[in-house]
């Protein structure tokens, strides 16, 4: 069996064609995406691919709640309280899977590692990016919530009191913890302190750094840009540690711009857990990056469509 997936996105949606194995047979060409509740255009299109499939299965940004079926809130597709399901169902006669692409892209991981090894069940993803999000695999199934907003691992809690959160809570992770926030304290230290690498790298570029211009400092271990990395990964990995003790995962994937530093972002935060979970907790426990890039979205569509059988 086949399944349709799509990826909307707020500038382009983009489709692949997933069999039940794991494997896209087929991508598509991205196309515009066009805002508003009217989603004839998308359909127009997907009655193009000529493909065979059983299930269209559609991930979209922002707060999808699978009880009643709508897109709380999804900004840049400017979606407030919408009935996506209903508004699809318009167009075809198919079985329609929706969810959220954070969720999608988890999935889409936990899918390729319990391929290759079928034991994994208890699967934590965090996508350390310009937010921090994630996704919730618990025996091999995704972890929604009441309302379909688990996963939200950038937001609540008191995990820091130096940065203020765009959302409204003063004391989020996120907007410490987020490549944004490490590369953005990484140029605050090079600009204050001068006759230092990352002040020498910063006058030479005569623009911000991002994470491409120190990744040989962190491969070297260099002591000045990991304790800047660690200070702001403080709170991400404190709210890690409760969830190995709330969920005993198998593994925990990182995803992400931050995840591009490789194996020194696998060994960087299992050092730091090291330090505040007991070492029972960390000895079968794996922590890996994501690796399967902007595929990861398709195959958890894919995946959450194979497993609701209604």
């Amino acid at each position: 069996m086949n399944i349709l997936t799509v990826e909307r996105g707020g500038t382009t949606s983009k489709f692949a064609i997933v069999n039940n194995n794991g494997k896209i047979i087929k991508k598509y060409d991205p196309i515009k995406s066009q805002l508003g509740h009217d989603l004839k255009w998308l359909f127009d299109y997907i009655k193009t691919i000529k493909e065979d499939y059983a299930k269209i299965s559609i991930c979209v940004p922002g707060f999808y709640n699978p009880v009643k079926k709508m897109i709380i809130v999804a900004g840049n597709l400017q979606y407030y309280n919408f009935k996506i399901l209903e508004e699809c169902q318009k167009y075809t006669n198919k079985k329609i899977i929706i969810l959220n692409d954070a969720n999608a892209a988890g999935l889409g991981e936990y899918w390729k590692l319990a391929i290759k090894n079928p034991e994994i069940k208890n699967v934590l993803l965090y996508t350390i990016g310009t937010g921090v999000g994630g996704a919730v695999i618990l025996n091999g199934k995704l972890h929604e919530g009441s309302n379909g907003y688990a996963g939200e691992f950038g937001h609540g809690g008191n995990f820091q009191n130096d940065v203020s959160c765009t959302c409204g809570i003063n004391n989020c992770l996120e907007p410490k913890s987020s490549a944004f926030a490490i590369i953005k304290l990484i140029n605050h230290y090079a600009q204050s302190n001068l006759s230092t690498i990352l002040n020498q790298r910063l006058t030479q570029k005569k623009q911000a750094l991002e994470f491409v211009d120190v990744i040989d400092l962190i491969q070297n271990n260099d002591y000045t840009i990991i304790n800047l990395i660690k200070e702001s990964l403080k709170p991400l990995i404190e709210h890690i540690s409760i969830m190995i003790y709330a969920f005993n995962p198998d593994v925990i994937i990182i995803g992400g711009g931050f995840s591009s530093f490789g194996i020194h972002t696998e060994t960087l935060i299992k050092n730091e857990l090291s330090k505040i979970v007991a070492p029972f907790l960390l000895e079968n426990l794996e922590v890996k990056n994501a690796e399967n890039g902007n595929d990861a979205a398709f195959l958890g569509c894919a995946y959450q469509g194979f497993i609701n059988e209604a």
